[in-house]
């Protein structure tokens, strides 16, 4: 369990640094993550964030598009280096796949540098392959040491 002092502090500094809205998501996000233990959180998605919300009153506050784009403007503080208690990864799950693929971050910079992106079991080229990538989130170092 994570102490309360912690949690009011990064609730605290997301509202410091964000907007209102992006900042209620953001502190519905922390008080959802903190609610779970940091080993049984190590795949976190987009929906696995969405229904999390959808617990909470702010999901009440904005309709579904301005939900989204809060949620999306709070990841990317939390991913951040500015509170940074979340980690991205990104994982291919193309359209004959039974369980996604874990990607490197510096094979998937390559691959939108270059515009080709080679399937990581069979090395064929895919095609519109950023359709095929998907973000997901794990908890960072610093949020596993304050929420064992």
């Amino acid at each position: 369990m994570i102490p309360k002092e912690i949690i009011s502090s990064l609730v605290h500094k997301a509202y410091a640094e964000l907007d209102e809205p992006s900042a209620r998501v953001c502190h519905d996000i922390i008080f959802f993550l903190s609610s779970h233990k940091s080993g049984d959180m190590q795949h976190i998605t987009y929906q696995t964030i969405m229904n999390g919300l959808h617990k909470n009153e702010v999901s009440t506050l904005f309709d579904n598009d301005d939900l989204v784009l809060h949620m999306m403007r709070s990841l990317d503080y939390l991913t951040s280096s500015k509170l940074h208690i979340l980690d991205i990864h990104f994982q291919f799950y193309g359209p004959t796949e039974d369980e996604p693929s874990y990607i490197d971050k510096s094979e998937l910079a390559e691959a939108i540098v270059s515009g080709k992106f080679y399937h990581p079991e069979s090395g064929e080229e895919v095609e519109d392959f950023r359709k095929y990538i998907f973000p997901f989130f794990s908890p960072s170092s610093y949020w596993m040491s304050i929420n064992e």
